[in-house]
């Protein structure tokens, strides 16, 4: 056995026991009926779960239970892609938002769903994947009605294990005269992911795409899962659906101590220049959560050389600090 392979075990091991924890099952099953959501290829047998929590074979059937909350976050939101969104920015005017400036009294409606298809041990959320109250597509088209909701944005958990519910709100956004964004990882099929990013491209919503890690075995360390599908889609979003203002594609790392470094983030920012510079890349500072509460927040000279590195590449970098270390 080589180093990678006893690590992998190791962390595999690691990953399954904090899982069991929080009463979702180990590891993808296998055995029983192909759920087709995502990487993770699920086959879950009779009366079980997915990886997920949230995608179940009840009687033969893939079933979706959609779970979790959702809310009226105030523009400026606070999102990941909130600083080149039309809603925060302008962006697109008057295209995609009336508003020149922040569309302040406006709002996004916020749709955060239970469960998710990684097992990241930095996770900001982990307390949410299991959000029990149900989310009706009816009820969210309403709260979506409302004159001064001016977007529809899906995060979790992540929206993957979702994606019906996604494309059944999303395709009536001139309807719901909305914007329709996605902030996800990047799991889902890609045939899947095409068809919102249909939805996204026409609504003047985005992609906020999170990029764990170049190095699959880093990726896989990480949050338990492949990053196969992240950048095939990636690569679908940023070529097929690119559109400069305001930009779909909106990706963005976290640099978690001890693991991503300047190196690993220049790397995804020279794959992102490959298929568009103008791509905006956001980094983010690792913030003390959950399994990796003793790493502590990235120290701001690392996030200043992970800038540096990716604006070699990239055209329109920022970085998030919440604290000065």
């Amino acid at each position: 056995m080589n180093r990678w392979d006893k690590a992998r075990e190791i962390l595999r091991e690691a990953h399954a026991e904090a899982r069991r924890e929080l009463g979702l099952p180990p590891e993808p099953p296998s055995g029983g009926l192909e759920c087709g959501a995502c990487v993770n290829r699920c086959r879950i047998p009779e009366g079980k779960v997915g990886y997920c929590g949230v995608v179940r074979n009840e009687c033969g059937e893939i079933v979706r239970e959609h779970i979790g909350r959702a809310y009226l976050d105030p523009h400026p939101t606070n999102c990941v892609g909130a600083w080149v969104c039309p809603g925060a920015t302008s962006r697109g005017y008057p295209k995609y938002t009336e508003t020149l400036g922040p569309e302040r009294d406006r709002y996004n409606l916020a749709v955060f769903y239970g469960g998710c298809t990684h097992h990241c041990f930095f996770c900001q959320n982990y307390e949410h994947w299991m959000e029990r109250e149900r989310l009706s597509s009816e009820d969210l088209k309403r709260r979506a009605s409302d004159p001064d909701v001016t977007c529809v944005c899906f995060f979790g958990g992540d929206p993957t294990p979702h994606y019906d519910q996604v494309i059944e709100i999303g395709c009536e956004w001139e309807e719901l005269r909305v914007r329709v964004c996605l902030e996800t990882n990047g799991s889902l099929r890609p045939k899947l992911m095409r068809r919102i990013a249909e939805i996204c491209y026409e609504s003047g919503g985005g992609f906020n795409m999170d990029v764990k890690a170049f190095d699959p075995r880093i990726y896989y360390a990480l949050s338990f899962s492949d990053p196969e599908y992240t950048f095939k889609n990636l690569e679908i979003i940023g070529r097929e659906f690119a559109r400069e203002d305001p930009p779909i594609l909106r990706p963005s790392t976290l640099v978690v101590p001890g693991y991503i470094t300047p190196e690993d983030v220049e790397k995804i920012a020279e794959f992102l220049a490959s298929i568009d510079e103008g791509i905006p890349y956001r980094i983010l500072q690792h913030v003390p959560q959950y399994h990796s509460a003793d790493l502590g927040y990235t120290p701001v000279r690392v996030m200043r050389e992970c800038r540096r590195a990716a604006e070699r590449h990239l055209e329109n970098v920022d970085v998030c600090i919440y604290r000065y270390v």
